[in-house]
């Protein structure tokens, strides 16, 4: 059943008017609030009392019996389904609001992971890669710098992909990863190389496979698992010469 305005108004934090999601904790005087809400505020945010370990189980219970709208519909996005369920697809939602991901670049752009693209390109060109008409394997020359971080905005299949390479500070490691900013379900269908090529010797590459990283909950503060390469010829080499080659080249299966 889907939720009426009625039946939803229960379901709204009071703090944030977002839709609470189990667990929906409560403060010592019975006021319901949304776990993050509840997580950053010492006192309840409706009255200052104190918040108690209590759940309203009685609501989450009732949560599980009705259909919402994703929170991203005035965005556009015409997902429904139950409660669970619609808060799984929000992780991954492509009208997700999010902030430009440039950090670098101090950019206060905000916008859909549907025109990230278009913004990167218009506003930050030199990280924006597009493989919307022919997928070529995006090929960077450039300075070992210690500590020294690039990130390119990537259009190819349709979707929008966020390539990541770093140097580490101490000069152990090059550390990369290519995001998929897409759906939960499509997420299993791309996949990349990453080549580095020695530079003394092109002929010598270090070829490694990687599936393409989901990434959830865009504007949080979330863990990265990165590809490393570390303490072999080719990376020795980078390190005499202070330069580094890479090719990457993204796949769909």
């Amino acid at each position: 059943m889907e939720a009426n305005k009625e039946i939803l108004s229960a379901f709204n934090c009071p703090s944030c008017d977002g839709v609470m999601h189990p667990p929906i904790k409560m403060c010592v005087l019975g006021h319901c609030i949304c776990n993050p809400c509840f997580t950053k505020n010492h006192l309840c945010p409706v009255c200052n009392s104190s918040k108690s370990s209590a759940r309203n189980f009685g609501l989450e219970e009732l949560y599980e019996n009705f259909l919402f709208h994703c929170e991203n519909k005035d965005e556009g996005c015409t997902f429904v389904g139950e409660g669970a369920v619609t808060k799984d697809h929000e992780m991954y939602c492509s009208y997700t609001i999010l902030d430009c991901p440039l950090k670098p670049f101090l950019c206060s752009w905000t916008g859909t992971i549907r025109d990230l693209f278009d913004h990167t390109k218009k506003h930050h060109p030199g990280n924006a890669y597009d493989m919307s008409e022919k997928v070529i394997p995006l090929d960077m020359c450039t300075h070992f710098v210690p500590g020294s971080f690039y990130q390119v905005v990537i259009r190819a299949f349709e979707e929008v992909f966020l390539f990541m390479c770093c140097v580490n500070s101490n000069n152990s490691a090059i550390k990369w990863v290519l995001l998929y900013l897409g759906s939960k379900e499509n997420a299993n269908k791309f996949y990349y190389t990453v080549e580095f090529v020695d530079p003394r010797d092109p002929l010598k590459v270090v070829r490694l496979k990687s599936n393409c990283q989901l990434l959830r909950n865009y504007n949080e503060g979330v863990k990265i698992k990165c590809e490393i390469l570390s303490d072999n010829d080719v990376f020795k080499k980078i390190l005499e010469t202070r330069h580094y080659h890479y090719i990457v080249t993204l796949q769909k299966n």
